[in-house]
């Protein structure tokens, strides 16, 4: 399968299908990558610092993001 057919066939799935494969791709960039755990180092020590997103925030974010089509 080309790169063409598989970016058609994403563009054709549904938004179901399309967020589990981004959440699949994520995973897979991230799996077994040693700058991921400095990465949630920093992020955990980020967040004990106070530097958080109240889920009230998180899912206005996410409303915003659906409006857009993101």
């Amino acid at each position: 399968m080309s790169l063409a057919e598989l970016i058609r066939g994403v563009d054709e799935a549904p938004e179901e299908d399309r967020q589990a494969l981004a959440v699949y791709l994520r995973c897979l960039n991230h799996d077994g990558h040693a700058d991921n755990t400095v990465d949630l180092d920093q992020r955990m020590r980020e967040m004990d610092a106070g530097n958080k997103v109240s889920l009230k925030e998180m899912e206005r974010i996410h409303e915003a993001l659906k409006t857009l089509g993101r």
